[in-house]
């Protein structure tokens, strides 16, 4: 029975088709009044694929791509770290995927791929898509020669798997491809390209059938070309992207934040540096607020003292709307940050600052010999030896 659920589960793709295979199997096996499996049912619109087969969740079938994530913030960061440790150790994570990132633009753009067929849109497609989703298009394509059109009734065409493939996505062997009027749209009963942005082998089976040359509009999703795949890029380092992308406000504090956490660590170690750098903050945001309004900015007033410039105390700060604040410092000190994964140059840090102390006389507390070789033993030996006498 667990075998017939799971192929229910997997293999349906509208709700009603869920339930009537789930209640079929109930049925057959004489346990429709299981409690279980009772509560399951009245829950189903929270778990079975049926019911959100249209919705946008791409390549992901699992909690694995969450679980992952948590798994990046766990080698990184542990919860007894400071805020500061926080904010350090996220600017490396960053770093860490803007790499990655840079290896995967660098196939995309700087590298050709190989073609798997001889069609005129797949030559399209690899000026257009990502390396990545290349390979997936073409894995589709090559699984597309699995099928045959066993009925065709104008502009909807019913498919029948002929051959077993690896990795294939569904047991069934039946599926429905519609076309619009104008052959730009294709629909199939898998609802691939709503859940992943790309289209099944079923549509490229009738595509190719229908004589494509050219990928209609409708075939490429923005998200997954090359040109979006460097708008991101330049985003993730600060960047406007050609089509004016802004980030998000939260995540522009975080990337100040991380920016400016070091040099504020720095800073408030000494009063009279600290007092100059909020000074000069001061003055930066009122700068800041003065260009959005359209004034012009006058020199900042300074005053000397002790040969150094520094803000005038008399300016207000203006604060902005909706100013991100930290929690108040503590004075006590940091908890332990315990054993977490560190890039190398903590590493020559931490090492460097580990400076091996000698071995000392665990009587005298000399570092020029041992408890064996102590002068105060060996004097206190020979007086007691001199006392006793021959």
């Amino acid at each position: 029975m667990g075998a017939e659920l799971r192929y229910v589960i997997r293999n349906t793709f509208t709700p009603t088709e869920f339930e009537d295979g789930w209640k079929a199997v109930l049925v057959r096996h004489g346990v429709e009044s299981n409690e279980y499996l009772q509560h399951l049912f009245e829950i189903r619109a929270y778990w079975a694929l049926a019911y959100f087969k249209d919705k946008f969740y791409p390549f992901s079938s699992t909690t694995g791509r969450s679980e992952s994530t948590n798994s990046l913030f766990k080698n990184y960061v542990l919860p007894r770290d400071t805020i500061l440790n926080f904010f350090e150790q996220y600017q490396i994570i960053q770093e860490k995927q803007i790499s990655k990132l840079d290896r995967k633009s660098y196939v995309s753009q700087g590298t050709t791929s190989s073609t798997w067929s001889m069609t005129l849109y797949e030559e399209e497609a690899m000026a257009i898509l990502t390396r990545t989703i290349l390979g997936k298009m073409q894995r589709e394509m090559r699984n597309s020669t699995a099928y045959v059109v066993e009925e065709e009734q104008g502009l909807s065409f019913l498919l029948r798997r002929v051959r077993k493939y690896d990795r294939a996505e569904y047991e069934k062997d039946l599926y429905r491809v519609t076309v619009s009027e104008d052959g730009q749209f294709y629909t199939c009963s898998c609802n691939k390209f709503e859940r992943d942005g790309i289209h099944c082998c079923h549509v490229f089976n009738i595509a190719t059938r229908r004589g494509m040359t050219k990928l209609p509009e409708s075939f490429i999703l923005p998200r997954w070309t090359i040109a979006m795949d460097a708008q991101i890029d330049e985003m993730l380092r600060g960047h406007v992207g050609k089509n004016n992308m802004e980030a998000d406000s939260s995540v522009c504090y975080a990337i100040m934040m991380s920016k400016m956490s070091k040099v504020c660590a720095d800073m408030s170690c000494d009063e009279s540096t600290s007092s100059m750098f909020l000074q000069g903050v001061d003055e930066l945001v009122k700068a800041i607020h003065s260009i959005k309004a359209g004034v012009v900015v006058a020199e900042p007033h300074v005053i000397t003292v002790g040969g150094t410039k520094q803000a005038s105390e008399s300016e207000n700060m203006i604060e902005a709307p909706h100013t991100y604040k930290d929690p108040p410092q503590s004075q006590a000190s940091s908890v332990a940050v315990g054993d977490r994964l560190k890039p190398i140059h903590e590493k020559i840090l931490i090492q460097a600052k580990k400076k091996k102390e000698p071995r000392k006389c665990t009587i005298c507390r000399s570092t020029t010999h041992f408890r064996n070789k102590c002068p105060d033993v060996m004097n206190g030996a020979t007086e007691k030896i001199a006392e006793i006498g021959p």
